[in-house]
């Protein structure tokens, strides 16, 4: 069996004493077999996570407030990363075994789009601003940038021109406007938007 542990935790001001560690409220069995998970997106306006469960080659999709499963999808072959996108009613999940980013509707839960090829698409990120959905291509030495508006892929990737190591997460520097780089970790994919989003058309 696999769980899935609630946390809950309470944010303090920076000029406030710390605050009790996060308790465990909860202890939630979840479906499929025990193999690997990945990245996980949460879409917080609807209560709802979703997790990438790797190694079963599924979505899982878990009501927050409820503290329980919704939906289980399948079609998401070796799938890494996630990304929860509720202004614009879909969810980006990147199908690595099949070289494809997947798109699904968040009301109906089904597939509406696949989006490729890419070599190897890893983690997402998303530029409200740009409407544009950066994805991680590992083996293609680039971030693959899809049109939100189309779903299709944009002509030109933004290239990688050195991978770092920081803090243990895996940073990735960029070329930036006027000859400067821009780096930021992509793990941390919230902080990325913003720097990718001046760097593509």
């Amino acid at each position: 069996m696999i769980s899935i542990f609630v946390y809950s935790a309470t944010a303090t001001p920076p000029d406030k004493p710390a605050a009790a560690p996060p308790k465990q409220v909860a202890d939630v069995p979840l479906p499929g077999p025990a193999v690997r998970f990945d990245y996980q997106s949460l879409d917080a306006s609807h209560d709802r996570l979703y997790i990438a469960h790797m190694n079963a080659d599924q979505l899982v999709v878990f009501d927050t407030k409820k503290r329980e499963v919704v939906a289980t999808l399948d079609g998401f072959p070796n799938v890494h990363g996630v990304w929860a996108v509720p202004e614009l009613g879909r969810v980006y999940a990147s199908a690595t075994g099949e070289h494809k980013v997947t798109v699904v509707d968040m009301q109906t839960l089904k597939i509406i789009a696949k989006t490729g090829p890419i070599k190897y698409p890893d983690g997402i990120a998303y530029s409200p601003g740009a409407k544009r959905v950066f994805v991680s291509d590992e083996h293609g030495n680039a971030d693959a940038v899809i049109d939100a508006t189309t779903n299709s892929l944009v002509a030109n990737p933004v290239p990688y021109r050195s991978k770092l190591r920081r803090h243990g997460r895996r940073e990735m520097e960029r070329p930036g406007r006027n000859g400067r780089s821009l780096s930021g970790p992509f793990r941390n994919t919230r902080r990325c938007g913003p720097l990718w989003r001046s760097d593509v058309g």
